[in-house]
């Protein structure tokens, strides 16, 4: 199985005041081309589909154009949201896309399954299965309290978000473990200790 990953597309992003929709559309050409001539069997985009929680019409548009064309391509798709998407947006075509086997996961989800995409061949026999971890928002794993200082909010997070990746790496094993099936875990996150020459 031949699979492509990518994040952080930020389709509407500017530069300096200048619309970048040519490039997001030369991007997205390229991209559709690599999946064809490297014969790619399955595409991750793993958040920030776009640059602003209310995209506008022209994103969404080349948004959903990319995906009609490369749901032709590929056999299936996962997309999770980023910090830049609103994970309403995302989920709000997540129905319609799941019969097209593009599986979207905008924001966690309050059953965990849901974040678990099995990928099935044309006999129903499972090839894999990812967990699609969307960004993790901090009123998603924690509940505010009086008094509480900055290090211990950042604490409870830090362990909100350990705490669901080890969930969701608990129920993948379980599923996976007893058919040696490969497992795929994606995620949309900041990482602590890093450093990079740009964003």
């Amino acid at each position: 199985m031949k699979i492509l990953h990518t994040a952080d597309w930020h389709i509407g992003k500017k530069l300096y005041g200048r619309q970048r929709f040519a490039e997001h559309e030369a991007f997205l050409d390229w991209l559709l081309e690599k999946l064809m001539s490297e014969g790619v069997d399955g595409l991750i985009v793993a958040g920030d589909i776009f640059d602003t929680a209310n995209p506008s019409e022209q994103s969404r548009t080349m948004y959903s154009g990319f995906l009609a064309r490369a749901c032709k391509v590929c056999e299936w798709i996962v997309i999770t949201g980023g910090n830049h998407d609103s994970p309403s947006v995302l989920n709000g075509s997540r129905e319609l896309l799941s019969h097209l086997n593009i599986h979207v996961v905008g924001k966690k989800c309050e059953d965990l399954t849901d974040e678990l995409v099995e990928i099935k061949n044309e006999a129903g026999e499972t090839k894999a299965y990812i967990a699609a971890v969307p960004y993790l928002r901090d009123r998603d794993l924690r509940q505010s309290v009086a008094g509480e200082s900055e290090q211990d909010k950042e604490k409870k997070l830090r362990d909100g978000i350990k705490s669901h990746y080890d969930k969701l790496a608990e129920l993948i094993t379980d599923r996976s473990g007893m058919l040696k099936t490969p497992a795929i875990a994606i995620g949309h996150l900041y990482a602590a200790g890093c450093s990079a020459e740009s964003e």
